[in-house]
């Protein structure tokens, strides 16, 4: 079969879609299918993958070039290639599966509402054309992936018979350790943060499902406890740094995007713990199960122990005083006193580490995509 990886966004880059795509696509190649992905431009080299990977000659950033994306002249011959198309990004799933037509079997993969997020925030005419853009997509696909529990929740009923269960996952095994392995102090000299002091970090695109305001209040607070390091970029991110423009912040250093890579190698040889900051206020952080991010996955493979805030929508694998310590969300207080605890305990800090790799090894792509059933799903809808 022919299958068809599409998104909005560049594939080369390792962001989530796209690592997502590439890795389902080369385990599904090796189950003997014939894959491409295909994304927008990219002024960024990085090397092939060992699947084709397309990029088009068009960007896909927002606004009017992401709406007139799916109707570009060089997206036609790989949907008319396609035995199946998997598509991510509401808008050009909607366009994509309409231009493709009824022949190719259509997979959404599916990552929450938009426009539950869109309202809080009072995008009222965001929300509605979202919402509008995200009940076509779902009612025209043939199936829909799913990367976490919670996110099936959040469906009508009638549409969660066609839900197939595909988590995120996580390169596993990792890759062996470096020999010798690097220094930790010339890696953080690299990003210019001190290594004097043992390392707190967070790694996201900072949206408005973290709370970077609670980490930023309790740095300001812990004194010599920690360096908290900030990896990523978004809007909470520069909104929090704003509202803490008065404080301490000499132990908290925002570093911006960094290569994929280049991040994964900090956490491994230079991090102590990471921390997951889901803001309480954010109404999907109340839906159970609702979290699926692949970065939790990657914390967890670095061997880092993980400081999470105690929401519902927290995901379900990471078990207090197993392989995470739990906090009160939006409380520093309680994220200060967490963070001595686990940073003052040295057997503490080693068993959550030992649990953590554990963990990890239940979540490579290949596990998730056998758990998922997206091969035998895919046979019977060719065979029908």
């Amino acid at each position: 079969m022919r299958l068809l990886f599409l998104l909005d966004a560049p594939p080369l880059r390792m962001t989530a879609p796209s690592s997502r795509f590439i890795e389902l696509g080369r385990l599904l190649q090796r189950r003997g299918h014939s894959v491409r992905v295909v994304g927008s431009r990219t002024e960024k080299r990085e090397p092939d993958a060992e699947i084709e990977v397309i990029q088009l000659p068009h960007e896909a950033d927002g606004g009017w070039r992401q709406a007139v994306y799916p109707f570009r002249a060089a997206l036609a011959p790989h949907l008319a290639w396609c035995d199946a198309l998997i598509v991510r990004g509401y808008w050009i799933a909607l366009w994509a599966m309409f231009r493709a037509g009824r022949r190719p079997i259509r997979l959404y993969d599916f990552h929450g509402l938009t426009y539950r997020e869109q309202i809080p925030q009072r995008c009222w005419r965001g929300a509605l054309l979202s919402w509008a853009a995200e009940s076509a997509a779902l009612r025209l696909c043939n199936g829909v992936l799913a990367a976490s529990a919670g996110f099936i929740e959040v469906l009508p009923r009638k549409l969660r018979g066609k839900v197939l269960l595909l988590e995120n996952g996580v390169t596993w095994p990792p890759s062996p350790d470096e020999m010798p392995p690097p220094s930790r102090d010339r890696l953080c000299r690299a990003w210019n943060i001190p290594a004097d002091r043992p390392i707190l970090v967070a790694l996201a695109r900072f949206g408005p499902q973290l709370d970077v305001w609670t980490l930023m209040q309790a740095a300001s607070r812990w004194g010599d406890l920690a360096t908290l390091v900030l990896i990523g970029d978004g809007p909470s991110l520069e909104q929090a740094r704003e509202r803490a423009a008065a404080f301490d912040l000499s132990r908290v250093f925002f570093v911006g995007r960094k290569p994929h890579d280049e991040s994964m190698r900090f956490l491994r040889y230079a991090v102590d713990a990471c921390v997951c900051p889901y803001s309480g206020q954010w109404p999907q952080s109340r839906i159970p199960g609702f979290y699926g991010i692949r970065k939790v996955k990657e914390y967890l493979a670095a061997g880092r122990p993980i400081l999470v805030a105690s929401v519902p929508a927290c995901e379900s694998f990471l078990v207090q005083e197993e392989n995470c310590l739990r906090y009160k969300p939006d409380d520093p207080d309680d994220l200060i006193e967490q963070t001595r605890r686990l940073l003052s305990e040295a057997d503490l800090l080693q068993r959550l580490s030992a649990a953590a790799l554990a963990t990890a090894s239940h979540y490579s792509w290949a596990s998730v995509l056998e758990r998922s059933g997206l091969p035998e799903w895919l046979d019977r809808e060719r065979s029908t």
